[in-house]
């Protein structure tokens, strides 16, 4: 099967789980898929990291992560606070005690890393969820078509290289056809969901390019290609939703402050 292919039943596989999660009344449920992408993830980053003989501790990481998403979806942030600095003491001694100190601190600082990656950025999609389903889905709209804009549209078009470091087979073409695709259909689902398009989201294609390249420098930085093998034609859980993470937590902070 072709990574084209691939790619297209995939995105058809996830359509009913994203209806069961959209659907009013339904947050819960989303709640919960929200914490099984950020686990997967999570193991991704500790196999990442192992590539390079750094070893995150899952045991503190995994339940440290549902202990997040709970509070994120109670929106309890003065509690997420203090269990924050808690689980860090409770990293930091866990590694006082190793041999390698620089190794050591490394590790912490992948660890908290991880924590905000996987942990507090997926997380902020369930307040966005909680604020309204339909901006969740315009979110979405936005985020997604740009990647599927970028990656058609520069596979099938593409010639001139961004010259990028991080990424050196992404186009011009395929920048310019991803935002102009993000765009068009974020509008048009905006439009069909009754949401007031605001000057921001016309930001959004830009901000998931930079998702995109964000988990790319992590990759290149340890050496590997896919974050795993889990979804053909995508990789694993971070290469299918890493703009996502990162435009969901932009939408979180400009919903906390009201823009």
């Amino acid at each position: 099967m072709s990574e084209t292919l691939k790619r297209i039943v995939m995105t058809i596989l996830f359509l009913p789980v994203l209806y069961f999660s959209f659907v009013e009344d339904k947050s819960i449920i989303f709640s919960f898929l929200v914490s099984i992408i950020s686990i997967i993830g999570s193991v991704e980053l500790y196999l990442i990291f192992k590539n390079k003989d750094y070893k995150i501790n899952l045991w503190f990481l995994i339940p440290a992560i549902i202990v997040i998403d709970y509070f994120f979806y109670k929106r309890n942030f003065e509690s997420l606070i203090i269990v924050f600095l808690i689980l860090f003491i409770i990293e930091v001694f866990l590694l006082v005690f190793k041999k390698d100190f620089l190794n050591s601190l490394i590790v912490l600082s992948l660890t908290i890393f991880s924590l905000i990656y996987v942990g507090v950025m997926p997380a902020s999609l369930i307040i966005v969820r909680q604020v309204s389903y339909q901006l969740l889905i315009t979110l979405i709209s936005f985020t997604w078509f740009c990647d599927i804009g970028a990656y058609f549209i520069g596979k099938y078009f593409g010639k001139n290289k961004l010259g990028l470091p991080i990424s050196p087979h992404k186009t011009i073409e395929g920048f310019i056809g991803g935002v102009i695709t993000s765009i068009i259909f974020g509008i048009l689902t905006a439009y069909i969901f009754n949401v007031e398009l605001k000057f921001y989201f016309f930001f959004i294609p830009f901000l998931t390019i930079i998702g995109d390249l964000f988990e790319s420098l992590i990759k290149r930085a340890f050496s590997v290609k896919d974050s795993s093998h889990l979804i053909p034609g995508h990789g694993g859980i971070l290469d299918a939703f890493d703009s996502l993470i990162f435009t969901g937590s932009i939408i979180f902070i400009i919903t906390l402050i009201k823009v």
